[in-house]
């Protein structure tokens, strides 16, 4: 039965024994193509497998009959950006995603991810700052905004918008990072 493989599959592929997962998967992704649970799954086993064009052609042919479902586009965005592959298009996948998946970590990690590798030093650094702050680690989240503020590469325009952002960290937590002595910012 179909759904029995994918479970099995699942299990070799958490297991990251990807052969058997592969083997045990691969036929109920013949006889289902476009089932997604099961065309997701091979297309996770095919990148684990160093096979990224063969996964992105079974993602792409997913997005095209379901061209709405906002899992592809995350998982299409995601290859591309893991292996350094056309940033434009998976910037486009992740654009639109942003109001769905805003507070998802793994969003906001391949967000920071494609800014880094695309050099645009500001929209990382939000990135970063929202997943560190989302994972409540708040000083790194402060840490990554500060270095950030004190980098050349950021215009003084994006550095105002940094510190609003820190202020906002500092001054929004349930008990806000005051100093003890020296000037109170909230």
């Amino acid at each position: 039965d179909k759904y029995s493989r994918h479970k099995l599959g699942l299990l070799y592929y958490k297991r990251s024994d990807y052969k058997n997962a592969y083997d045990t998967i691969l036929p109920a992704y013949k006889s289902r193509p476009n089932n997604l649970y099961i065309s997701i799954l091979y297309s996770n086993i095919l990148v684990s497998q160093g096979q990224t064009d063969e996964a992105l052609e079974v993602l792409n042919r997913l997005k095209n009959i379901y061209p709405l479902n906002t899992v592809i586009s995350l998982s299409i965005a995601e290859i591309l950006i893991e292996n350094n592959l056309n940033l434009g298009y998976a910037e486009r996948l992740l654009d639109p995603l942003e109001t769905h998946y805003g507070l998802n970590p793994n969003y906001l990690r391949l967000s920071s991810k494609l800014y880094t590798l695309k050099e645009n030093e500001f929209k990382a650094t939000i990135s970063r700052a929202n997943y560190y702050e989302l994972l409540d680690d708040v000083p790194l989240a402060l840490e990554v905004l500060s270095n950030s503020i004190r980098s050349n590469k950021i215009s003084i325009e994006q550095k105002k918008i940094l510190e609003a952002k820190k202020l906002s960290i500092i001054c929004g937590n349930p008990r806000p990072l005051e100093p003890l002595f020296g000037e109170k910012t909230c």
